[in-house]
């Protein structure tokens, strides 16, 4: 997290916005404290400054050395939980995500009205590492309260508060696995191209890509502008007409007038250097594309 706060670890271009709703990072802190597997972190070693920005923040990260291939949801999810941070969602809007915590039983939920009045509810997880106040103030102020509306504690409860305390703070100690990109088989450092394979494989594997997303990730790593002036477009479309116009409709109209293409496979073959008729290598596509 302290990495990720000074923008040591940060998104290449390839990588979108944060899209995660708060269950999501609700389930996130669960599979933490219960102890299930939440998958691995791949980063991308680079031996020099690329661009890159912040997680969660979009700013440009200016020191970057290690870039998120995968994990940037979770990462982002927790360093807005852990640090208390506002992060940028999909929309381009600043949020801040909330996740209460009842430690009676070491249960977390998105609060409404109802968990932020409720005594039993630590209201803010982050409270737990963000120093303001310590646990033990905590831990006083929500047995008070609960006394305070005529609820018995006894010993049991408050072994139980304690106990689950300590262990939503150790969630700040958990170590993700980490997978590191620094060479190729070849002994030389992954280009622009290995990344983007490396991440067009893993999300292919994971939640489902179509080709279009193929396409998107390629043109963020070697035409990083255009992607920005689709993306741009698209917005402005949308709020211009009765419907809604996404990225992947205007790609599709632009492949179709420049390639006579419309199928998104016959695009990311051009992109990558193969035929989309015969499937054989022909460089000469990629560069015309």
């Amino acid at each position: 997290m302290s990495d990720v706060e000074r923008g040591v670890i940060a998104l290449p271009e390839l990588q979108r916005p944060f899209v995660w709703e708060d269950t999501r990072v609700r389930d996130l802190l669960d599979s933490l404290f219960v102890g299930f597997p939440v998958g691995t972190v791949v980063l991308w070693h680079v031996a020099e400054a690329r661009e890159a920005h912040t997680i969660g923040r979009a700013s440009e990260a200016k020191h970057a050395s290690a870039l998120i291939i995968d994990g940037q949801q979770r990462l982002t999810s927790l360093f807005a939980v852990v640090k208390g941070a506002e992060v940028i969602d999909k929309e381009g809007g600043r949020r801040q995500i909330k996740i209460a915590f009842r430690p009676r039983d070491g249960r977390f939920e998105v609060p409404d009205a109802a968990i932020r009045q409720d005594p039993e509810f630590v209201a803010d997880v982050s409270e737990l590492w963000s120093g303001k106040r310590t646990k033990g103030q905590i831990r006083k102020e929500l047995l008070t309260g609960l006394r305070e509306k005529g609820r018995e504690i006894d010993e049991a409860y408050e072994e139980a508060v304690e106990h689950n305390l300590d262990r939503v703070q150790s969630i700040r100690d958990f170590r993700f696995p980490v997978v590191d990109i620094r060479k190729t088989a070849q002994n030389e450092e992954a280009s622009e191209e290995d990344v983007a394979e490396i991440f067009v494989r893993i999300n292919h594997q994971g939640m489902r890509l179509g080709q279009a997303d193929f396409v998107l990730t390629l043109l963020s790593v070697f035409h990083g502008a255009l992607r920005d002036r689709i993306e741009e477009r698209a917005v402005a479309i949308s709020a211009e007409s009765m419907i809604a116009v996404d990225t992947q409709h205007l790609l599709r109209a632009a492949c179709a007038v420049g390639f006579g293409r419309a199928r998104m496979s016959a695009i990311y073959r051009l992109l990558r250097g193969v035929d989309p008729a015969t499937g054989e290598a022909a460089p000469t596509t990629a560069d015309s594309a």
